[in-house]
């Protein structure tokens, strides 16, 4: 129905990280992706990309002007593995 793609969108829209870890946050933003493909209106792989990168936050500010300085598009699947190694790499930092 109308109201459930306007909802899906609406949703993915305004997703943001805030506590939740960085795998949930991107699983999150997949179900979504996941839900509106099956009811046949499926979202690119770059707007999935550019909805994670701006809802990440400050702390991720490096990592998001980094991947939005590549030459090269990036997808969705890549984008999750780059962030949870940068994710990682942020809590090593933090221990020390």
């Amino acid at each position: 129905s109308s109201t459930r793609i306007m909802s899906l969108k609406e949703r993915l829209a305004s997703i943001s990280k805030g506590t939740s870890g960085v795998a949930d946050y991107l699983r999150s933003i997949r179900v979504i992706a996941d839900e509106l493909a099956l009811i046949g209106h499926p979202v690119d792989d770059l707007d999935l990309v550019i909805t994670a990168l701006n809802g990440l936050g400050p702390t991720f500010r490096e990592f998001t002007g980094s991947i939005r300085a590549h030459d090269s598009l990036l997808l969705f699947d890549e984008l999750f593995d780059k962030l949870i190694d940068f994710d990682i790499f942020l809590q090593r930092e933090e221990r020390h």
